[in-house]
């Protein structure tokens, strides 16, 4: 009967996952631990390995939409993959506990800037698109030649360490993070910076999953369940993605970080 209900939460979780650029990740692994039973070692590996399929399979869906930015996803993710080392190894250093909690108020507040959100910012009224129009930077343009958005080098690679950082230290995927940081400081379309998370979540996945094998982490019973629904759930994700507005998409991202916000609270107050 496990196997099951186990399929379906991992269905759900990467339907909505997909759906928002978070992956799902943050949302499965506390499920498995908290009510399947299963030893958080063995549920962050079976996520890792699931997660494989399902980027890639949405990655895939949302190339035919046009709704995956390679260039912004590999500028944003090397100096993710950094941070993530510089992270770890300043968890004997840092006092991890506020910092999880600093972390987990900010995130809220994030997720409530996009509910509360009734207009578009003018670039002007912000000061990430103020540093954001000076050179060294990106350009995304349409087929007429007009330009979409741009991405400066340098606020990549500060924004893509400081997430990477942050997943290493506090020990969160930093999935959740790369979706509101290329709407809010990129102005990237909330659908292409969903469909080029989840293209930079493939890469992470791959490198974690090798990382997880190595430990002895990735066990086929306790995986195989959760990567039957992390397969499907991308086709269900496509096919809602299609007949959301991109504002409403916007306010189911908010929803999601104040739920990662809650998920992480949850795993600190466990501890």
């Amino acid at each position: 009967m496990d196997f099951f209900w186990i399929i379906l939460a991992s269905f759900s979780a990467s339907a909505y996952g997909a759906l928002v650029g978070f992956g799902g990740g943050v949302f499965m692994v506390p499920v498995l631990v908290l009510v399947f039973g299963y030893p958080i070692q063995y549920a962050v590996g079976a996520v890792v390995f699931s997660l494989i399929p399902s980027s890639l399979i949405t990655t895939l869906l949302n190339n035919k939409e046009r709704y995956v930015d390679y260039i912004t996803g590999s500028i944003l993710e090397l100096p993710t993959m950094a941070g993530v080392i510089i992270g770890s190894g300043l968890v004997a250093v840092l006092p991890k506990s506020y910092l999880e909690y600093i972390f987990v108020i900010i995130i809220s507040m994030v997720g409530i800037s996009f509910l509360w959100k009734t207009k578009d910012i003018s670039e002007k009224g912000s000061i990430w698109q103020g540093l954001n129009a000076h050179h060294p930077y990106f350009t995304k343009r349409n087929s007429s030649g007009e330009i979409l958005y741009r991405v400066n080098y340098l606020l990549a690679a500060f924004f893509g360490l400081l997430s990477g950082c942050l997943a290493g230290l506090l020990g969160v995927g930093g999935g959740f993070l790369k979706t509101p940081i290329m709407i809010k400081v990129f102005r990237i379309p909330v659908k292409i910076a969903a469909g080029t998370a989840l293209f930079m979540i493939l890469i992470t996945s791959l490198t974690s999953t090798a990382s997880h094998y190595l430990l002895g982490h990735i066990l086929w019973k306790y995986t195989f369940p959760v990567i039957i629904g992390f397969i499907i759930g991308p086709f269900l994700a496509h096919k809602i993605k299609k007949k959301l507005s991109s504002l409403h998409l916007e306010k189911l991202v908010g929803v999601s970080l104040i739920l990662a916000a809650l998920v992480m609270l949850m795993n600190i107050l466990l501890k």
